[in-house]
């Protein structure tokens, strides 16, 4: 089992997504907390074979 694997069962829904996501080549925009609970990660992330 992996790093991210191993970590998934105490994530909440929304930063679950974020493991499965392709961050190849990523270039973070924004990165800033919008509320108590929530952060807000804008990104350019993927590759020319998968898309951005």
């Amino acid at each position: 089992m992996g790093a991210r694997q191993s970590i998934r069962p105490v994530l909440h829904a929304g930063a679950q997504k974020l493991i499965d996501a392709n961050v190849h080549d990523g270039v973070i925009d924004s990165l800033g907390q919008v509320d108590r609970d929530v952060v807000e990660l804008r990104a350019l992330i993927g590759d020319s074979q998968i898309g951005l």
